[in-house]
């Protein structure tokens, strides 16, 4: 299950020096205890099949997207392809619904033209540029309203965690943070939990 990570690691650029991660026996013990939860819980939920193939190399690309995005603030586009493939994969071959996931083509597209918009107004980027490819990515992986609940997710949880916790509770204070962690861990939600938080909402929402 590591085989692959150490393989794309190997064509990472020599910037994004991952090997200190190797080094670092707790971070490299963490990383591994990760990969090995993420895998086969990958393996139990969507089984030895087409789909599940697809979920476990998406798996193992959003951990390796994490720790490049937490220490470096970049997605490599060398992931964003990868997770490009699978969504090109999933939306040919394996969806009964293509439409959705081509829709979410669109979406992305309006949404880098407002956050455009919003540059060119406030002179702030509100989102990096690697985020939006990924976004692209992943739109057509899990398609709508999917994507916006994995946009929705990952902004509540960089709230509580970089404005809640690190601002308020512990009064640190970091104006600049990776997105592309929490954009994985509403990814991954999405990927397990997402027709049922959709049915809730749809049922209970508002």
């Amino acid at each position: 299950m590591g085989l692959l990570e150490n393989r794309l690691i190997d064509y990472i650029p020599k910037r994004f020096n991952l090997e200190t991660i190797k080094r670092n026996k707790k971070r490299y013990l963490l990383f591994l205890t990760l990969n090995i939860f993420l895998s086969l819980s990958c393996l139990f939920n969507f089984g030895i099949t087409t789909l599940g193939i697809v979920y476990f190399i998406i798996m193992q690309v959003l951990l390796l997207i994490t720790v490049v995005d937490y220490y470096y603030y970049i997605i490599p586009d060398l992931f964003n392809i990868i997770i490009l493939i699978c969504g090109i994969t999933i939306t040919t071959f394996i969806t009964k619904e293509p439409l959705l996931h081509l829709l979410s083509i669109a979406f992305t597209i309006g949404l880098i033209g407002l956050f455009f918009i919003l540059y060119k107004i406030f002179n702030k980027e509100y989102m990096g540029g690697g985020d939006l490819k990924y976004l692209v990515a992943v739109g057509l992986v899990v398609g709508l309203p999917k994507l916006i609940l994995i946009i929705a997710l990952a902004s509540l949880i960089s709230f509580v965690i970089e404005v809640a916790i690190k601002k308020i509770v512990l009064k640190k204070d970091n104006n600049v943070f990776a997105f592309g962690p929490y954009l994985v861990i509403g990814t991954i939600i999405t990927l397990y939990y997402g027709d049922v938080i959709i049915k809730l909402y749809l049922n209970y929402g508002v």
